[in-house]
């Protein structure tokens, strides 16, 4: 059973890991060369007064000493005010939500059915180690893992969605929704090639955990 002295402490490590990264995150964008909030207006319009930039930096407080940019930086961050995405004109943590919950959808039963099925082999292939079966299951998930990832996803959506055309080849749903709306059946179907390529994934490394 993990004891709360553990817990405090894994927690403390997890606080101090997140603020050392978002710490790096803030200085390392400001270290890095260029001006984006000029480029991104010029990019709006081919000249800009010096005034629109000036009252731009003002607006967001980007004209304040680094330090209390730092500080306002921390403090919104912890009040999950994560900041305004000038390119997509809406907040950081609405877009971070909005894509997460289409992630969650893939991960979520990809890795649940990822764990049970590695966990189900892994423990028969123990159970029955060194035999033939065992051998077979055991060489082929070392074929599995030796291959990259990102290129068994390119074949299976090449074989399944380009050639066979069981699958969509990208997007969560189909253009009909425009008209029909959103319909689980059409998710699941979208859903479908990836949960089961990530399944398949997760599989093979708890597989040999539990062997």
């Amino acid at each position: 059973m993990i004891s709360g002295k553990y817990l405090l402490r894994r927690l403390c490590y997890s606080g101090a890991s997140f603020f050392v990264c978002i710490t790096i995150t803030f200085f390392l964008l400001h270290l890095m060369p260029g001006d984006y909030i000029t480029n991104y207006l010029l990019s709006l319009s081919n000249t800009i007064p010096q005034a629109a930039v000036d009252q731009f930096r003002h607006q967001f407080g980007l004209d304040l000493p680094i330090s209390d940019q730092y500080i306002f930086y921390i403090v919104n961050i912890l009040h999950g005010q994560w900041g305004y995405s000038y390119a997509y004109g809406q907040p950081v943590f609405s877009m971070i939500m909005e894509k997460l919950s289409w992630s969650l959808i893939i991960i979520v039963p990809a890795t649940v059915l990822g764990i049970l099925i590695g966990i189900i082999i892994g423990a028969w292939s123990g159970w029955r180690s060194g035999g033939k079966k065992d051998l077979a299951i055991f060489n082929i998930m070392i074929v599995i893992r030796a291959i990259p990832e990102f290129w068994w996803a390119i074949m299976a959506v090449l074989v399944f969605s380009f050639y066979l055309r069981w699958f969509p080849l990208g997007g969560f749903s189909s253009i009909s929704v425009l008209s029909t709306g959103l319909s689980i059946p059409d998710l699941l179907y979208h859903a479908l090639l990836p949960v089961a390529l990530m399944t398949f994934f997760i599989a093979t490394g708890n597989y040999y955990v539990m062997r």
